[in-house]
């Protein structure tokens, strides 16, 4: 069938770009969820400075004071970062306060880069 012929209306491509409403025997209680009513996990913003320092990648939160590492590779500092971050968030939740976020933000030392890393709880 070429583009130009159109597709008929028993065609599973037509049947997929026509309105579900109009085909209630499709769309049972079966179907997977189109949206979810659940509030989507709490994201957390990760504002990091990097380093190259001695050949080694030194990272250290901003914006959450006392979060820091050093890793032989960037992705080993960020698991560290995220791992530390997680637990620091979690247990000032877990006291029932909110964190001090660090606003605004301190300048960047000569050779860091910024790294924003949305971090879920």
């Amino acid at each position: 069938m070429s583009l130009s012929q159109g597709f008929s209306d028993s065609s599973p491509i037509s049947f997929a770009m026509q309105d579900p409403a109009q085909h209630p025997e499709k769309n049972s209680e079966n179907s997977l969820p189109v949206e979810s009513k659940a509030d989507p996990p709490p994201s957390m913003p990760c504002v990091v400075y990097l380093a190259s320092v001695e050949g080694q990648i030194q990272g250290r939160v901003v914006n959450l004071p006392g979060v820091t590492a050093k890793a032989s590779s960037e992705r080993d500092l960020m698991r560290q970062i995220v791992k530390q971050f997680k637990a620091q968030v979690a247990e000032i939740y877990a006291q029932g306060r909110e964190p001090d976020w660090v606003d605004p933000l301190p300048e960047k030392q000569p050779g860091e880069r910024k790294v924003f890393l949305p971090v879920h709880l």
